[in-house]
C-alpha cells in the first residue's frame, strides 16, 4: 500500500510536469523539455551542486557527467512516470471492497430478524 501511495504521487508528479510542457509549449510556439534537472536547479539549487561535489570527490568524477547527469537530463514526466507505472504495475492488487458501510452489517441482521418474526427483533419464534 505505501508503494501505491508513492507511485500514485510520482504519476502525480509526472502529469504536472507533462502539463507544464504542453502549456510552456503553446505560449513559446516551440516545445522544450524540463528535464529533472532544470526543475531540481529551479527548486533547490544548492542541494544539486552538493551532489555533484559529493559524486565527482567521494565516489567517481566520471560518475556525474557519464551516470548521473545523463539520468538528469531525462524529462521530468519519463523520470517521475516511469517509476510511478513500474510500481503500479507490479504492486498487489488492492482488496476488493463491498461498498456498503461498516456499521451496516448489524442493521441489516435486525431489520431481517424484524421481518422474519412479526415485528419482534432477534430470531422468529
Amino acid at each position: 500500500m505505501p508503494g501505491r501511495i508513492i507511485a500514485l504521487f510520482l504519476l502525480l508528479a509526472a502529469a504536472v510536469a507533462a502539463t507544464a510542457e504542453i502549456f510552456q509549449s503553446f505560449d513559446q510556439g516551440r516545445y522544450d523539455v524540463f528535464s529533472a534537472a532544470d526543475i531540481w536547479l529551479l527548486a533547490h539549487r544548492g542541494s544539486i551542486n552538493a551532489l555533484e561535489r559529493v559524486i565527482v570527490d567521494i565516489i567517481a568524477p566520471w560518475a556525474w557527467e557519464s551516470v548521473v547527469f545523463k539520468i538528469l537530463s531525462l524529462p521530468a514526466w519519463l523520470l517521475a512516470g516511469a517509476p510511478a507505472l513500474l510500481v503500479l504495475w507490479r504492486a498487489e492488487p488492492m482488496p476488493k471492497r463491498r461498498f456498503t458501510p461498516k456499521g451496516d452489517a448489524p442493521k441489516r441482521r435486525r431489520l431481517a430478524g424484524m421481518m422474519a418474526g412479526n415485528g419482534r427483533r432477534g430470531r422468529p419464534g
